[in-house]
């Protein structure tokens, strides 16, 4: 799945991979000069988890990772936000019911949900049609209902 020869490094365009990690480091740094302590660390942790992400999906098969991994991917994000909604285990933070606890750091399955969202798009996209989209095809990607996200203004 992974093919790591000269001509994959050669064909990375460095200046998109590097962009967003200049810019979370200027956001870290702004973190730093207003909020010193362990919001600082978090930033840095997922700064490195993302490149990291990035490294691998960028030298990895993407026709594999949809058809293989996006469906397991969506079914666990499903499993998580289900999570959020049981009390006990979903936690309430800043007046929304949209969080996990796990090993001491707050997760929000949403964002995950987002990414899942994108990759199973894809696939259903990926598959062989003939002619022009169908109303049952445009009704599956068009069922978003936006109502209480606040980033889907």
């Amino acid at each position: 799945m992974v093919d790591l020869s000269r001509k994959t490094f050669r064909d990375i365009d460095w200046l998109l991979l590097l962009s967003p990690v200049a810019l979370t480091l200027l956001g870290c740094i702004g973190i730093r000069s207003t909020a010193p302590g362990t919001e600082l660390k978090k930033q840095i942790i997922a700064l490195i988890i993302g490149f990291v992400v990035a490294l691998i999906v960028m030298f990895a098969d993407y026709r594999k990772i949809i058809v293989n991994i996006a469906p397991f991917f969506y079914a666990a994000v499903i499993f998580l936000l289900i999570l959020v909604l049981i009390p006990g285990i979903g936690k309430q933070i800043n007046g929304n019911q949209a969080w996990l606890r796990v090993a001491g750091f707050s997760l929000q399955p949403s964002e995950f949900a987002k990414a899942a969202t994108i990759l199973m798009l894809a696939r259903h996209m990926a598959n062989p049609r003939v002619g022009s989209l169908g109303l049952k095809d445009i009704a599956i990607m068009g069922d978003y209902d936006c109502a209480g996200d606040a980033d889907c203004a």
